[in-house]
C-alpha cells in the first residue's frame, strides 16, 4: 500500500551522522533470544563464597567451566540471561546483557573470572557467551522511507513497551528483508483513521542484524516510542 501523505513530521535529521552509541552501549542493548543456545558455562557465584545473587564491578564470579570445557586463563565473555519481561507478555525471548568478564583462573571444571564491564547487575544462574564486541558501523545516506516495506517494533530493554530517544529497541525486520548495520528507518504511525496519512515520530539506525530482527537505536524522536509503532527502512 502506497502512503500519500506524512504529517506532524519528526525532527528532520542533522547534517551530522546520528549517534548511535559506543561499542559497549551497542554490546548492551537488548536481542531476541529466540533461536539461541544457552551454553553451559554459567556463574555459580562469588569468589569469596558470600551468599549473594547480584554482582558487580569489584567481584570475582567462580564459573561452571574449566580446562574440560576449553576455558582458557585470558578469554573474555559475555554475561547474559534470556528474561521473560514483567513490560510485556508477548516479549517472552529477550536476549539481556548483563556484562562481561575476563577468566583469571582455571581448574579442571571451575573457573574464576574478573568483572570487566556491567552494563547491570550480574546474576547467579546467567550464562556465558564468547565476547565479540560489535563492529563499528557505517550509517547509511538518508533517504525516502519505503512504508510498503515497515516492520513492527517488538520490544525495549527488558521487554519494555515505552522506548525514548537514544534507547535501544528489537524490531521485527532483519537481513532475509535487506537490512544491514547502518540502515536508517523512519518511525511513524497511521492516522486518520489510516486513510493514507502517516505520522513520522522518529527516526532510528539498525547497529546489530540477524536474518529475522534488528537492533536499532532512536537517533531523532518527536514523541515516546510504544511497541506496535511501526518502522520504514530508508531508501
Amino acid at each position: 500500500m502506497l502512503l500519500a501523505a506524512a504529517i506532524g513530521a519528526a525532527s528532520a535529521a542533522s547534517a551530522q551522522p546520528p549517534d548511535i552509541g559506543r561499542a559497549s552501549e551497542i554490546a548492551c542493548a537488548p536481542r531476541f533470544a529466540d533461536g539461541a543456545t544457552l551454553s553451559t558455562l554459567a556463574v555459580l557465584g562469588s569468589q569469596d563464597g558470600t551468599a549473594k545473587f547480584y554482582f558487580g564491578p569489584s567481584d570475582t564470579l567462580l564459573i561452571s567451566g574449566g580446562h574440560v570445557d576449553g576455558v582458557e586463563i585470558g578469554q573474555e565473555y559475555f554475561v547474559r540471561r534470556v528474561v521473560s519481561s514483567r513490560f510485556n507478555a508477548s516479549a517472552a525471548s529477550v536476549l539481556h546483557t548483563a556484562g562481561w568478564v575476563r577468566i583469571v583462573s582455571t581448574d579442571r571444571e571451575v573457573s574464576l573470572a574478573e568483572v570487566v564491564h556491567v552494563c547491570d547487575g550480574l546474576r547467579q544462574g546467567d550464562f556465558l557467551e564468547p565476547l565479540e564486541l560489535p563492529a563499528d558501523v557505517e550509517v547509511h545516506a538518508g533517504g525516502e522511507p519505503d512504508y510498503d516495506s515497515a516492520g513492527k517494533i517488538l520490544f525495549g530493554l527488558d521487554g519494555r513497551l515505552l522506548i525514548a530517544e537514544h534507547q535501544y529497541f528489537v524490531l521485527g525486520l532483519g537481513s532475509a528483508n535487506d537490512v544491514a548495520p547502518g540502515q536508517r528507518f523512519t518511525v511513524f504511525r497511521h492516522t486518520l483513521g489510516g486513510l493514507n496519512a502517516v505520522t513520522e515520530i522518529g527516526e532510528a539506525v539498525a547497529v546489530a542484524v540477524d536474518d529475522e530482527w534488528t537492533t536499532a537505536r532512536l537517533t531523532h524522536l518527536s514523541d515516546v516510542v510504544e511497541v506496535g509503532d511501526l518502522i520504514a527502512p530508508q531508501r
